[in-house]
């Protein structure tokens, strides 16, 4: 009866081992997943934020510290110039522009993240325009490659304000979003992209109603376009392996681009404060980024796996860069472009062959 007993106890030792063990494990393995998952997606949020921020800069220069200050609390570091020149050389970072490293500033977060069952180790190298001292005041570093401005203006041009558009952008491959009070928190859209507004939905509320269905004759529309740029290079390999260096797993770009309009129509308008003016002013916000940049680390990993089958680094989608962006001015309701401008988004890589 004892032998029975304790074969029994014996039997129930082992089971509980058998089955408890690897779901002991398993729920750790889901818990460093969530914490990987959770601190990625914080640092993303918080560069978007101050991505947004930057395009004002002088008003928001406290927020970006505040937003740096969290950045580091999260385990960002900063990579001195020489660090980030010799990673991107030697990493394999194809496209990557060296030479303009000094006027960006590029940080670093190392993390271990699941993916299909594995772990690996990754790298996530990010680079924003710098920021420099003064004199006791802070400046954005204009010299940077990731960051951009421009002015384009269109005259004597006749407009129908209910239909008409100030213009229109497109972005060939590229992930698309048009920030403003109304749109805020519309999905994205993919591949080639065509936004923007009236200008009785940008200038009504100034214009009139007279003006919904009139057409108003000689107008000229300036466009300052400020844009600024983050990079995020995603450098991998399997976790706890000595067999293989880190490669590329993706490179991409996100751009946050205001646009400001100021149109000037021979209407001389009232203002509620009393004041008069010929001249208006519209600011609308624009975020382009690469494909799969909030996917990333994803891809990354899917991209290792494919390496891994192949060991080919030529044979992986790794990097996606958005270069060029298409500012069609003054679109008519039947499509018709009065003017067209290229303009090349500050990106710190350039193509390669």
């Amino acid at each position: 009866m004892v032998k029975k007993i304790v074969a029994t106890g014996l039997a129930i030792i082992i089971c509980t081992v058998y089955f408890v063990m690897p779901s002991f494990a398993l729920a750790q393995e889901v818990s460093l997943a969530e914490q990987t998952w959770g601190l990625l997606n914080e640092m993303d949020e918080l560069y978007e934020k101050r991505a947004q921020l930057v395009l004002n800069f002088e008003d928001n220069i406290d927020e970006i510290r505040m937003v740096d200050a969290q950045l580091q609390n999260l385990g960002v570091k900063t990579l001195s110039t020489a660090e980030a020149t010799e990673l991107i050389q030697q990493g394999g970072a194809r496209g990557i522009d060296v030479q303009s490293t000094s006027y960006t500033t590029w940080t670093s977060l190392e993390t271990v993240y699941p993916y299909m069952g594995r772990f690996f180790e990754i790298q996530v190298i990010t680079g924003v325009p710098r920021t420099f001292q003064q004199n006791g005041d802070t400046y954005l570093d204009t010299r940077s490659s990731l960051y951009d401005s421009e002015m384009h203006v269109v005259s004597d041009v006749d407009i129908k304000p209910k239909y008409d558009k100030a213009f229109q952008i497109m972005v060939d491959g590229a992930v698309t979003q048009l920030l403003s009070s109304v749109t805020e928190g519309a999905p994205y859209v993919s591949e080639v992209l065509a936004i923007g507004k009236t200008f009785y939905e940008m200038y009504g509320a100034v214009m009139g109603s007279v003006a919904s269905s009139s057409t108003l004759y000689d107008v000229e529309c300036t466009y300052d376009i400020s844009m600024n740029t983050t990079m995020k290079l995603i450098y991998i390999k399997p976790k706890d392996s000595s067999l293989y260096n880190p490669i590329l797993g993706y490179g991409g770009n996100m751009t946050y681009c205001s646009i400001v309009t100021g149109l000037t129509t021979g209407l001389v308008v009232e203002h509620e404060d009393g004041l008069y003016s010929e001249r208006e002013y519209y600011t609308t916000y624009n975020k382009l980024q690469s494909p799969y940049y909030h996917n990333a680390y994803d891809k990354a990993a899917a991209n290792w796996i494919q390496y891994e089958n192949r060991f080919d680094i030529n044979q992986i989608e790794d990097t996606h860069y958005v270069r060029v962006m298409e500012l069609k001015c003054f679109v008519n309701k039947n499509g018709t472009v009065e003017d067209k401008v290229n303009i090349v988004l500050p990106c710190d890589s350039r193509p390669y062959a």
